[in-house]
C-alpha cells in the first residue's frame, strides 16, 4: 500500500503545477491519507497477532481437554470364557467405567499360555460390544487374552488385566494324528497325513470302475447326505475334497499337519502329474462317518468321479456316463440310492464359456433327471475375494444351480513356515472355512432326490445310443441290399433266356463283409455268434452269462433289437474283438442266387418267384429297421420329457461348433477328436432324421419292390 501511495506522489511532482498554492493543499492532502493509511494497516496487524495469540491458547486447551479425556478412559474388565470349541474361545469382557461414550471398538489380543516370549496376535472388533469370538485357534491348547478400548481419532486405551488361561476343547484333527502318524504324505511343513479309509471290497466292479471306502466308525444316530463332485478335468475337484476333510475333521489354520483322503488305484497312481487326462479313472465313493467333535453334525458320502472333456475325447467321456449309470444302478449298501447334492465344480476365473467347455456342462447336466436342478451347487475354485466371473457365464449359458459357494485351496498345503505364504495363506484359510461352513450348512437343509428319474434318464440314453449304433449298419445294410435287388432283378431279366433253359451264368454284384478289428485291453463288447455282428459296443457287460443286461437285448422279450433275426441274448458273447463292415464286389452264379433265396428246383423257370423271395428279405429288414426308428423316437420325446438337459452329442449345430473348434486349435491328438466328433456327427444326424414323424430310411424303393 505504501508503495501505491509513494508511486502516486511520485506522479502527482511530475505534473506541471497550475499555481504553488494549489500544489500545497494537494500534499498536504495526501500526506493526510497516507499517515491515516499507516495508522489503520498497525491497527490490522495488532489484531491479527491478537488473534493468533488467542488461536494457540484454543489449541493448547483441546489438548489439555483430550489429555483429561485420556486419563479417564479406563481399562475394560478381565476378559472371560463364555464357549468353547476345539479351534475358537468366546470372550466377554465388561466396559471401561470411564470413557465409554466415545468407544468404537475394542483390540483383543492372545497368545498361547506359558509362551512369555510368544508375540502376541491381534484382533479387532467390528463395533463396541463386549463380546468377540477368536478363530483359528489349536485345539487341546491353553491362550490368554488381553483387550482395551479404542476410540475416535484411533487413540488406544489402556489394556485390561490378562486372563486368566482358556483352554480351547477338544481336538478331532489331533486325535486322528496322533493315531494314524506313521501315514505320511509329506513331512511338510506342514506334514500331511493320509487318511485311512477302508474298501468294501465286496463293492468293488472292475467292469464300471467303481469303488467303495470308508472312513470311521458307523453312527447310528447320525443324519447321512450324498454328494457327488462332478466337473471338468483340472477343475480341483481332488483337492476340493482334501479340504472338506480338513474342514469335517476341524484342522485349524494354526495345526502343523493336515489330511488327504483321495485314495488313488495303482493305474490312477501312475497318471498323477499328468494334466491333460484326468487322474481319476474310477468313480469312488466316500464314506465319512460323523465323530464327535466335528463341526459337520452327519455323516457324509462324497462320490468322486473322473474329469470330463480330456484329450481321449468322446469316447472317454460316454464311457464316464456308463459308469455313473453302473454305479446309481448298484443295488443295495454297495450302491446308492439318493443324492442330496450335485457339486459342479469349476473354476472361478472362466468369463466365457468355450465350445468345448460348454460341451463339457451340458454333457454333464445331460446324465441327471429334472428334478435334480435345486439340487445342484456350483462349487467355484481358485476364487478370490471378488465376484468370480463363471457365475455370470454359467447364469448366460443358462446352467441351472441353485447356489454356489467360493474356495481357494490354496492355502490347504502351503507352507506354514514361510512368512510370505502365512499372509495370504491365512487369509484363504479363513475364506474356505467360512465358504465350508455356508456349504454344510445348506448341505443340511436340503431335500434329498431319489434317483428313480436319472436311472430312467441314463437307461434310456443307453438305449438311444444302442439302437442308434445298430440301426446305422442296418440302414446301410438295406441301401446295399436295395441295390443288388436291382442288380439281381437285372441280372434275372437280362439273362431269361439261360434261366428258362436251365442254364447256370455268373455275374458281379456288392455285398457287405465284415473282418474282425481288435478292442483295447478292459473294454467289454457284445457280438451275435449267429449273424456275426457286433451289436454293442463298448459294453459294460463283461460275462455272457450277464449279456441279457446288454442294452442291445430288449428286457421285455430278451432277443437282440440289433439283430436283423431278434437273436436269442444267449447267442451274444464278449469277445476281444469287434465287427467292421465293408463292401466288395464278387462274382456269384445263378445257382447262388437260387440257394440264397431257396427257391424250389419245381420254381427254377419262374423269375417272377426268384425276385419275390429277393424282395421278401428286403421287407423282413424294413420291419426291423421301422421298429427300431420307432424306438429312437419313443426314447428322444422321453428324454425331452425328463432329462435336465438333452444330450450335446445329438445336436448337429454343436458338434459342427466343436469340429470347427478342433480344427482351429489343433491341441494334441485333436486329429482323432474330430474324427470320433464327425462320427457322432453321423448319428446325430440319424436321430433327427428318426425323430421326425415322415422319416424314410431309403429313397425310391417303391419302384423296386413293386410286384410283377
Amino acid at each position: 500500500m505504501e508503495k501505491v501511495n509513494e508511486n502516486k506522489i511520485d506522479e502527482d511532482e511530475n505534473m506541471e503545477p497550475k499555481a504553488s498554492s494549489s500544489s500545497a493543499e494537494k500534499i498536504l492532502k495526501e500526506t493526510e491519507k497516507l499517515s491515516k493509511t499507516i495508522s489503520m494497516t498497525s491497527k490490522k496487524l495488532r489484531s491479527s497477532s491478537r488473534l493468533t495469540k488467542e488461536s494457540e491458547e484454543v489449541t493448547k486447551s483441546k489438548e489439555l481437554e483430550m489429555e483429561e479425556e485420556e486419563v479417564e478412559i479406563s481399562s475394560p474388565g478381565e476378559p472371560c470364557e463364555v464357549s468353547a470349541t476345539s479351534s475358537s474361545i468366546t470372550l466377554a469382557w465388561e466396559p471401561p467405567k470411564q470413557g465409554y461414550e466415545n468407544i468404537e471398538y475394542y483390540e483383543v489380543k492372545y497368545r498361547e499360555n506359558g509362551r512369555k516370549r510368544k508375540r502376541w496376535t491381534s484382533c479387532f472388533t467390528d463395533d463396541r460390544k463386549e463380546t468377540f469370538t477368536i478363530n483359528d485357534l489349536i485345539g487341546d491348547t491353553k491362550y490368554e487374552f488381553k483387550v482395551r478400548a479404542i476410540m475416535e481419532g484411533e487413540v488406544e486405551g489402556p489394556f485390561s488385566e490378562t486372563s486368566n488361561a482358556m483352554k480351547t476343547r477338544f481336538s478331532l484333527a489331533k486325535q486322528i494324528a496322533s493315531q494314524y502318524e506313521t501315514i505320511k504324505i509329506s513331512h511338510g511343513p506342514p506334514i500331511v497325513y493320509k487318511v485311512p479309509v477302508r474298501e468294501i471290497l465286496g463293492a468293488r466292479n472292475r467292469a464300471t470302475m467303481t469303488r467303495k471306502c470308508i472312513f470311521g466308525q458307523p453312527d447310528p444316530s447320525a443324519m447321512e447326505k450324498t454328494i457327488m463332485m462332478v466337473g471338468a478335468t483340472g477343475a480341483g475337484k481332488s483337492t476340493l475334497i482334501d479340504g472338506m476333510i480338513n474342514y469335517i475333521t476341524d484342522v485349524s489354520w494354526e495345526d502343523d499337519f493336515r489330511f488327504s483322503i483321495i485314495d488313488l488305484m495303482e493305474d490312477e497312481l501312475k497318471k498323477k502329474g499328468n494334466e491333460a487326462n484326468s487322474q481319476t479313472e474310477w468313480i469312488t465313493s466316500y464314506t465319512v462317518n460323523h465323530k464327535s467333535g466335528s463341526p459337520v453334525d452327519y455323516t457324509l458320502n462324497i462320490i468322486d468321479t473322473p474329469g470330463f472333456g480330456d484329450t481321449r475325447g468322446l469316447q472317454r467321456d460316454k464311457k464316464i456316463v456308463d459308469q455313473i449309470r453302473g454305479f446309481f444302478e448298484t443295488p443295495g449298501e454297495n450302491g446308492v440310492t439318493g443324492i442330496d447334492a450335485v457339486c459342479f465344480v469349476t473354476q472361478a476365473p472362466l468369463a466365457r464359456l468355450t465350445p468345448p467347455q460348454k460341451y463339457i456342462f451340458d454333457a454333464i447336466l445331460s446324465v441327471f433327471g429334472a428334478d435334480i436342478a435345486s439340487n445342484i451347487f456350483v462349487l467355484i475354485t481358485f476364487a478370490d475375494g471378488h465376484d468370480p466371473p463363471v457365475r455370470a457365464a454359467l447364469e448366460e449359458a443358462k446352467v441351472p444351480f441353485a447356489k454356489s459357494f467360493k474356495f481357494n485351496n490354496s492355502a490347504l498345503f502351503s507352507s506354514t513356515a514361510d512368512a510370505e505364504e502365512v499372509v495370504f495363506g491365512k487369509m484363504f484359510w479363513s475364506m474356505g472355512k467360512e465358504s465350508f461352513k455356508k456349504f454344510f450348512d445348506e448341505l443340511g437343509r436340503v431335500e434329498q432326490r431319489s434317483l428313480w428319474m436319472t436311472n430312467k434318464v441314463l437307461q434310456l440314453r443307453q438305449r438311444l445310443e444302442a439302437t442308434i449304433q445298430g440301426l446305422q449298419p442296418q440302414i446301410e445294410e438295406g441301401l446295399n441290399q436295395l441295390n443288388t435287388i436291382r442288380q439281381e432283378q437285372e441280372v434275372l431279366r437280362r439273362h431269361k433266356a439261360e434261366i428258362e433253359a436251365n442254364k447256370n451264368f455268373t455275374y458281379e454284384v456288392e455285398e457287405i463283409h465284415a473282418y474282425q478289428e481288435p478292442t483295447d485291453p478292459g473294454t467289454f463288447i457284445t457280438n451275435c455268434l449267429k449273424c456275426n455282428r457286433t451289436c454293442h459296443y463298448p459294453c459294460r457287460i463283461p460275462d455272457d452269462d450277464g449279456k441279457k443286461r446288454c442294452l442291445s437285448i430288449d428286457p421285455n422279450v430278451l432277443t437282440c433289437m440289433v439283430c436283423p433275426q431278434r437273436c436269442h441274448w444267449s447267442l451274444h458273447k464278449n469277445n476281444d474283438f469287434r465287427y467292421v463292415t465293408y463292401t466288395m464286389k464278387i462274382q456269384k452264379t445263378y445257382e447262388q442266387l437260387k440257394e440264397k433265396y431257396n427257391v424250389a428246383q419245381d420254381q427254377e423257370r419262374k423269375t417272377r418267384d426268384v425276385l419275390m423271395k429277393v424282395k421278401e428279405s428286403f421287407r423282413e429288414m424294413g420291419k426291423q429297421v421301422t421298429k427300431n426308428v420307432s424306438d429312437v423316437r419313443r426314447c428322444i420325446n422321453q428324454l425331452n420329457e425328463i432329462a435336465l438337459r438333452p444330450n450335446p452329442l445329438t445336436d448337429l449345430d454343436y458338434i459342427n461348433i466343436l469340429i470347427e473348434n478342433e480344427k482351429n486349435e489343433k491341441k494334441y491328438g485333436w486329429e482323432s477328436r474330430v474324427e470320433l466328433y464327425q462320427k457322432a456327427r453321423k448319428e446325430a444326424e440319424l436321430v433327427k432324421k428318426a425323430g421326425e414323424q415322415d422319416f424314410s430310411p431309403w429313397e425310391d424303393v417303391d419302384d423296386v419292390l413293386q410286384d410283377e
